[in-house]
């Protein structure tokens, strides 16, 4: 492999030509743009995503618990349930836009970074939260 700048050209196929610097920082800026349009967007769906899995696990674990004949709530199914509502709640936390501050003097990749980094951040929240309230109606509905 050679310089990290090459790539091969489409209509040239198998023959490599130099991208200049020039190219090189329009390429960037131009994702960076894209970037800055796009992402608020992609984690709005995943927290429509999540959203959808939360309330349709209640709706499912309240399904199941009222086909049990034997059913009692406990605390087990009732703080299950309480994390469930969590999840809900920091699904639409997720979904909610943030605003962007920028200036000329702001540094668009330090911006993407918190953005990701936040995003990461809430995800992780929202699956732990979740899975500890599967795992506590699975418990529960195991009694």
């Amino acid at each position: 492999m050679s310089d990290s700048r090459e790539f091969i050209v489409e209509p040239t196929i198998g023959r490599a030509c130099q991208a200049t610097d020039d190219q090189i920082c329009a390429a960037a800026l131009t994702w960076m743009q894209d970037e800055i349009k796009t992402g608020p967007a992609s984690l709005t769906d995943i927290g429509k995503f999540f959203f959808t899995v939360s309330t349709g696990s209640i709706a499912a674990v309240a399904a199941i618990a009222k086909l049990g004949s034997s059913f009692q709530v406990g605390w087990v199914i009732s703080l299950s349930m309480l994390l469930y509502l969590v999840s809900v709640a920091l699904a639409v936390v997720i979904v909610f836009p943030r605003v962007w501050s920028l200036s000329s003097t702001t540094d668009l990749l330090t911006e993407y970074r918190k953005k990701i980094k936040r995003g990461r951040l809430w995800t992780i929240g929202w699956l732990l939260v979740w899975l500890t309230a599967v795992i506590l109606s699975l418990v529960a509905l195991s009694q």
